[in-house]
């Protein structure tokens, strides 16, 4: 068991350094590409995880968001067509956070709520997600972090093939503090929580926040 932690321990020093990225002058308006996991342990962790946070999701989603926290549990959405065409968010939540779950076939499971939404909504945030993810870069410097949060964004191409971008904790007020806002509160409204937004206002988002990430510059 002490070889298990201390194994477990390495890992997630290596995952940190591996895919933990932050600019110390000034953060810039663009997500990055996912790099390799590292091996062993990690990369276990990553396949897992994320296949168990997929569970239920369309291959090819219009926008796909998937959370990686430090030590809470972690979570994702989809917003997807369905095979009678219609659209909806999908949340997925995992009970307890699946990295430190002594033993995640019990104490690990997928709480699942689903919104369905007309196709305008579903388009515009697929829209916002492809316009984020098209110019990711890769970070001008590396440095970790110990509680940060990772975020993934991804939509399907025009070639069918799945495209991510990430950030580790972005800071506000950076256009991809806002985009991680936005996924956020789609969340709480697929969920229905009362001081949730409505549809309106997160269009009314989304809209602003398409704009400005269209105007980026170099």
């Amino acid at each position: 068991m002490m070889k298990r932690k201390v194994e477990q321990q390495t890992a997630l020093f290596i995952l940190i350094t591996l895919t933990f990225s932050f600019c110390l002058l000034g953060e810039p308006d663009y997500l990055e590409p996912v790099t390799p996991s590292g091996v062993g342990i990690v990369e276990d962790y990553m396949k897992s995880v994320n296949s168990l946070l997929s569970n239920g999701f369309n291959k090819k989603p219009l926008a796909r968001y998937i959370v990686h926290p430090a030590f809470a549990p972690e979570y994702a959405f989809s917003v997807e067509q369905d095979k009678r065409g219609g659209y909806k968010i999908i949340v997925n939540v995992l009970s307890n956070n699946y990295w430190y779950a002594e033993n995640k076939r019990t104490m690990v499971f997928v709480k699942t709520t689903e919104k369905v939404i007309d196709k305008e909504f579903a388009v515009k945030i697929s829209v916002l997600f492809k316009t984020a993810i098209i110019d990711s870069l890769l970070p001008e410097s590396d440095s970790g972090g110990l509680d940060g949060i990772q975020y993934y964004f991804s939509t399907t191409g025009k070639d069918g093939d799945v495209v991510t971008g990430t950030k580790w904790s972005p800071k506000e007020p950076s256009l991809i503090y806002k985009l991680m806002k936005v996924s956020e509160d789609l969340i709480s409204f697929a969920c229905g929580e009362k001081n949730g937004k409505t549809e309106d206002v997160l269009i009314k988002d989304i809209d602003s926040l398409f704009l400005a990430l269209s105007k980026r510059s170099l």
